[in-house]
């Protein structure tokens, strides 16, 4: 199960109110939810990780005290970007340990494959499609289209260069044309 929260006791009091949504995050989050959602998608299959991740984000920015009117988008997926690498980097090192020990004990477990459950068919062809691709090229591919951000921001979001961004995005656009081509 993935769990983006910070604690592991994150259980709220029954008793509390949450605080109201102040107006200028619920018109933040309406305007720039998706593009998170999209970004995260890039890092999590399961639609559900996503949108976990993109709550803890979300939660984490308004927490943090944040000010929704000038709180920019490619702040919000950088850190959307550096949770994710975390967690994975931590489920990495978690499955590297599961598998060793069940190495060293003689198991094995059979896994089964999980697929989103979403039903929009041209979304998940997409995303199969870029699912195939380098991560470094997802990135920049969800971060174009999905984000419209410049390159100039790629770039600086990534830590890469300018030409480097838009080289990956060609080369990337480049290997998804035969992937979404239509069935002959």
């Amino acid at each position: 199960m993935t769990n983006f929260s910070d604690s592991e006791n994150d259980e709220p009091d029954p008793d509390a109110l949450p605080d109201p949504i102040p107006d200028e995050w619920e018109s933040w989050i309406k305007e720039y939810a998706w593009k998170l959602y999209a970004h995260a998608r890039q890092f999590c299959p399961l639609q559900h990780d996503a949108e976990d991740l993109v709550q803890a984000v979300v939660a984490e920015l308004w927490n943090s005290g944040a000010d929704a009117s000038t709180l920019e988008l490619p702040f919000a997926l950088s850190r959307i970007r550096h949770r994710a690498i975390d967690h994975l980097r931590s489920e990495s090192s978690r499955s590297r340990r599961e598998s060793d020990w069940h190495r060293e004990n003689h198991h094995s477990e059979e896994r089964g494959a999980e697929f989103p459950s979403d039903t929009e068919h041209d979304r998940q062809r997409v995303q199969a499609a870029l699912d195939q691709l380098p991560l470094m090229f997802r990135e920049v591919v969800s971060l174009k289209l999905w984000s419209d951000l410049t390159f100039d921001q790629i770039a600086s979001l990534l830590e890469i260069s300018r030409n480097t961004a838009a080289s990956r995005y060609r080369l990337a656009l480049e290997k998804l044309r035969p992937l979404l081509s239509p069935s002959e």
